[in-house]
């Protein structure tokens, strides 16, 4: 348009401009735009925006206005749009194609039920946006030295995005113009018009030579103006595939126009394209691709421009295609690569195609692919692409390999040959894989398969792909290739089909945290690498000349895998098949899946941060609800070694289980069993946080080829706090204080006596306690305590009636021997079990009277004490002594004295019952024992009858020397100690003549214990000191005693008498027989 500023030179043309902007704002007022803003275009410029904004580059410079969205800084403010032709960079302001005057460039969208909504830079702006400067900032995937991007909304009808790009060489701005529905739009279309004031040069006016359409461009793709003088162009070019149009106008302001082809020919007119968009649904788009050209003369502004030249429909070579003699458009054509050769055109696909044959060739594609068609790649040789491309309508490889990354290759890829991802950095590829051929991944970058394949075989030489879900590894079968460390990662839950082959410098499976099935089975020579915190689960047979390294996460061997095993400190190994190697476990080997079983051919070597993890759901090894985990090693050179953690788990267990099982006491779980041996031992036992009943724990026993699990009370103090007696409670307190760590293996007699303990039945635990306290020994003690008075008792019977039997009063010296027996049956009591002892001994003695009043004498004995006490065993002593007795008797009161000294041997057998059966533990020792009595009494004569009252005091004190037991893990150990007692004693005793010779007797005697009434020791077992008690025979006695005294010829006399004498807990029998000589 030709601008006010030129004065009076152009009068008469400014006055007809006038009229015909009057005839536009009446036609503006119809359609509902804003007059006055119009108006004002035409007398004042617009005001300064400061959002608008510059692109400058050698040859253009244009601004932008930030509200609009149109070329132009802002009305008739410089820069509108500038043109170079010498590529300097040298823009004179006065050969501005829009400024000074009145600039008009613009759109239009126009749709049913909506008014038209038109923005330009002469005042009319029905849509207000704001402009971003992207120059050399990747936008939309691609970046220009040179980029500006308008958006803004109309109402509730649509978005409008223009985005304005151009390099610093580059003679054309291009345009694309994104139009989003916010609602259903009908008959929707959109128009950009220009008018161009063509002055580079004197003799250029605001009038132009106007076309449309130029040699083998089409009218509907290409309007231009061309400079009377200089013959510079100015021209908008499209090759979309929207129908379009393009017209010469009278500053028509809507889209019809321009899509009908109005030419109104030559003059100071306006040129522009219009487009039928169609239909768009509410949240669809329409994106429109445009330019504008710029040049010299015409036919090198459309050759810069990609117009002019056929397209390609026939088969050419890429060096026709290099040298421009075709436009860079595939129209069902063939462009054939005779040698290695690379091509930097942008290349569009129409509808029909086009095939790229690189013979043998390798081919190079580095500008941009795009349109609605597909291509084909054909011949043996290698195909490069480097561009980012858009093409729709898929690729077909035939022949040969195409190469490219996620940025060129995209879509629907047909592939009966090899494609290549060369994939320097991380890129998706969410299209879709077809065909028979093989897709090789290099590059040190990551591919994201994030499209459908169905048989995908895929061969990864470098770098990591990533598979986002089933669909994107296929499920037909085929073949994944690993090598050079190179990673397969799961992008969610699948199952590969494929048979997995792992080359040179291993492979890496990747779970992250899904689940990965592997069914195809895999082989190779390299480390099967299992990296991720989820499961690799190998479901067919499987084999690899290293092995299986599982660095992170579950791999599950649930078929026969073939190689060795080793397991990182993040890794886990479990699974119900088998594994043909050996394995090296530095973090968690889990048999079964919970519960199972995993068979091992070869060795297991559990590390020192290893764990052992096992499942127990019930009573029996096997695979699932109510079983156990086992780990099975086969083969005599198979061997265990166990070391770090086991972990027992009761609840929580994935998998089949019913998750209720709590075992009990004495139960035991086989869980290692090792042909060749089981070695090393548990550095801990991590007890299960649930499912264990109250005071019980797991304990581990190592046997030679086999490790068990075993239930036990956590404190066995406690497990017989109640129902056991005092004995086995305290010999479960020392012992709980000594017991080792659960799950470490102890060595020597105490590992020996815990794993005995550990297999008792919950029942059985009370009695082997009350074993294991050793209470025997404290019984036999305390019965040859009793032995011992029931001994003396003779001597002080045999003083007692010395004198009293008629006759023998002229003898003043006597020789004698008394037989005693005693049974004694001990009833138990808190302490413990009862027990019964019986004793018999032999006593012979000599006395004389030494004065009227004094008798001395003395006498040596034998005794043999048999103690058995109930499920405790048995204990023989047998005591050899003497003893030194006298008697003062003075008419009806006397006083005896007793002085008594033995030597013991000990024999104890005991019998105790452990989880591995009965233990028959033996001592032997030596003892020795000494007392005293006093007795005093009155004889009253009462008629034929005499009753002498009774009362004395005795002092006893039994020990025995250092002794221990052999035969068992069970023994104990005992140092030198006994037993003191004091009793004292009170009754009566009548008797009475039956003739001369014979005096019947009965007595009646209470007797109390004036200290202790039990034996207490403190017994040694591994490192524990149990104390342990006798079971108390109560601290007082009722003696009842009968029998007779008769006096034989000769100075021969017998006495005989039954003693039954009633204690607290117990009742002793008793006899005794004595005869004497008198001379």
């Amino acid at each position: 348009m030709q601008k006010f500023v030129e004065g009076a030179r152009a009068q008469g043309v400014v006055a007809q401009k006038v009229r015909r902007v009057r005839g536009m704002l009446a036609a503006s007022t119809m359609l509902g735009l804003p007059v006055a803003a119009a108006a004002l275009g035409l007398i004042a410029p617009l005001a300064a925006h400061a959002q608008s904004d510059i692109l400058a580059g050698s040859y253009i410079k244009v601004g932008i206005n930030g509200t609009i969205g149109s070329l132009g800084y802002d009305g008739n403010t410089s820069p509108g749009i500038l043109y170079d032709g010498t590529g300097s960079g040298t823009f004179n302001p006065a050969y501005d194609y829009l400024t000074p005057g009145t600039p008009y460039e613009g759109f239009v969208v126009t749709a049913d039920g909506m008014a038209a909504a038109i923005n330009n830079n002469r005042g009319t702006s029905n849509v207000v946006g704001s402009l971003t400067n992207y120059s050399g900032v990747a936008y939309g995937g691609s970046t220009y030295d040179q980029r500006a991007v308008w958006s803004g909304t109309y109402g509730s009808y649509f978005t409008i995005t223009n985005d304005y790009y151009f390099n610093n060489n580059s003679q054309q701005v291009g345009i694309r113009t994104t139009i989003t529905a916010l609602s259903d739009l009908t008959n929707l279309a959109f128009s950009r018009a220009l008018d161009p004031d063509a002055r580079a040069a004197d003799g250029d006016s605001s009038a132009t030579n106007n076309f449309r359409g130029n040699g083998g461009v089409s009218v509907n793709d290409l309007v231009y103006a061309e400079a009377l003088a200089s013959k510079y162009v100015i021209g908008l070019f499209t090759n979309s595939s929207y129908a379009h149009n393009s017209a010469v106008t009278r500053w028509e302001m809507d889209t019809a126009t321009y899509l009908a082809g109005t030419d109104v020919g030559n003059g100071d007119n306006v040129i522009g394209l219009g487009f039928n968009l169609g239909s768009l649904l509410t949240g669809a788009s329409a994106v429109i691709d445009y330019s504008y050209i710029f040049g010299t003369d015409i036919s090198k502004a459309i050759a810069d421009a990609g117009g002019g030249r056929g397209n390609i429909a026939t088969d050419v070579t890429a060096g026709d295609v290099a040298v421009g003699n075709f436009n860079p458009v595939l129209s069902g054509g063939k462009i054939t690569f005779e040698a290695d050769q690379a091509l930097g055109n942008d290349l569009t696909v129409e509808t029909s195609g086009g095939t790229i044959d690189t013979t043998s060739a390798n081919a190079t594609l580095s500008g941009v692919i795009s349109g609605e068609g597909g291509i084909t790649k054909t011949g043996t040789g290698t195909l490069t692409l480097t561009g980012t491309n858009s093409y729709s309508g898929g690729t077909t490889v035939a022949e040969g390999k195409l190469v490219g990354d996620t940025g060129s290759l995209q879509g629907t890829i047909v592939n009966n040959a090899t494609v290549e991802f060369a994939q320097a950095n991380a890129g998706t590829f969410a299209g879709t894989l077809a065909g028979t051929g093989s897709v090789v991944k290099s590059g040190a970058g990551t591919l994201t398969l994030a499209g459908t394949a169905q048989r995908l075989t895929l061969d990864v030489t470098q770098g990591k792909v990533i598979a986002a879900d089933q669909a994107a590894i296929g499920s037909d079968g085929g073949a994944i290739r690993l090598q050079n460390a190179s990673t397969l990662a799961a992008g969610s839950n699948l199952t590969i089909t494929q048979a997995v082959l792992v080359g040179d410098g291993g492979g890496v499976i990747d779970t992250g945290a899904s689940t990965v099935r592997l069914t195809g089975g895999s082989m190779g020579g390299n480390c099967l690498i299992k990296q991720g915190s989820g499961t690799l689960v190998l479901a067919s047979d499987a084999a690899n000349a290293i092995g299986a390294c599982v660095e992170q996460g579950t791999m599950s061997f649930d078929s026969t895998f073939a190689g060795n095993v080793f397991v990182d400190a993040a890794g886990t190994a479990r699974g119900n098949g088998t594994v043909q190697g050996s394995m090296e476990v530095a973090g968690t080997l889990a048999p079964g899946n919970s519960p199972g079983r995993l068979v091992v051919a070869g060795s297991v070597t559990q590390g020192a941060g290893s764990t052992l993890s096992i499942d127990v759901d019930g009573t029996t090894a096997g695979v699932g609800a109510g079983h156990y985990d086992t780990l099975v090693l086969t083969g005599a050179t198979s061997v265990y070694t166990a070391a770090g953690t086991l972990a027992p788990k009761l609840r929580g267990i994935t998998g089949d289980a019913t998750n209720s099982f709590t075992p009990t006491v004495g139960q035991t779980f086989e869980i290692v069993t090792a042909e060749g041996g089981v070695t090393g031992s548990f550095a801990a036992l991590t007890q299960p946080s649930a499912g264990l009943a109250a005071n019980t724990r797991f304990d581990v026993l190592y046997g030679s080829k086999a490790i068990l699990l075993a239930v036990t009370p956590d404190s066995y103090a406690r497990y017989l706090a109640t129902g056991a007696g005092s004995n086995a409670v305290a010999a479960a307190t020392a012992l709980d204080a000594v017991r080792p760590a659960a799950g470490v293996r102890t060595a020597g007699t105490t590992g020996a006596l815990f794993a005995n303990l550990a297999t008792l039945p919950g029942g059985a635990i009370g009695t082997s306690f009350q074993q294991l306290a050793g209470g025997l020994h404290a019984d036999a003690i305390e019965a040859q305590f009793q032995a011992n008075q029931a001994l003396r008792d003779t001597m002080v019977q045999r003083v007692r009636s010395r004198g009293a039997v008629a006759g023998e009063g002229a003898r003043k010296s006597g020789l004698w021997g008394a037989f005693n027996a005693q049974r004694i049956d001990v009833d138990g009591d808190a302490t413990g079990n009862g027990y019964r002892a019986t004793s018999y001994g032999y006593t012979l003695g000599v006395d004389h009277q030494a004065t009227n009043t004094l008798v001395l004498g003395l006498a040596a004995s034998y005794k043999d004490v048999d103690t058995r006490a109930t499920a405790l065993g048995t204990a023989k002593v047998k005591g050899y002594g003497g003893a030194l007795y006298g008697v003062w008797n003075k008419g009806a009161d006397y006083v005896t004295g007793v002085i008594d000294f033995n030597v013991d041997d000990y024999t104890v057998r005991r019998n105790v019952q452990l989880g591995g059966g009965v233990e028959a533990l033996k001592g032997d020792g030596k003892g020795f024992s000494f007392g005293a009595d006093i007795e005093a009494g009155h004889r009253f004569d009462l008629g034929a009858l005499g009753v002498t009252p009774v009362a004395g005091i005795a002092y006893d004190r039994v020990e025995r020397d250092a002794f221990g037991e052999t035969g068992g893990s069970a023994a104990l150990r005992f140092d030198g100690e006994g037993r003191t007692g004091w009793t004292g004693r009170a009754g009566v005793r009548v008797d009475g003549a039956v003739g001369s010779m014979v005096r019947p007797f009965v007595s009646a005697m209470a007797v109390q214990q004036l200290g202790d009434n039990r034996t207490a020791l403190q017994a040694r077992l591994v490192g524990a000191r149990i104390d342990t008690r006798s079971v108390s025979v109560g601290d007082t006695q009722l003696r009842a005693e009968a029998g007779l005294s008769a006096n034989l010829t000769g100075g021969v006399s017998v006495d005989l008498r039954y003693r039954y004498t009633g204690l607290g807990h117990a009742d002793a029998h008793s006899g005794n027989a004595a005869i004497s000589l008198r001379f």
